[in-house]
């Protein structure tokens, strides 16, 4: 195999940096003051709401149908 990366590698490294940022969500300053505020951030509500393994995730990537407000959904 040549030192290239193949289209798949380059998606499956896109796929990684999508993700990363979904599961951020919002970032460390904006988990950080819900925090402070006494919120629970999305996990942490439906970890309250759900038994484990009986809630399977969709949708991870979803964004905001405004599109001023996609990036930050």
């Amino acid at each position: 195999m040549s030192e290239e990366k193949t289209d798949l590698e380059n998606r499956l490294e896109e796929y990684e940096v999508h993700l990363e940022k979904a599961l951020g969500m919002g970032g460390p300053a904006k988990l950080a003051k819900r925090k402070e505020q006494g919120q629970l951030n999305a996990r942490e509500r439906i970890d309250c709401l759900v038994d484990d393994g009986s809630f399977v995730e969709s949708g991870l990537f979803g964004t905001s149908s405004f599109a001023k407000d996609a990036d930050n959904t």
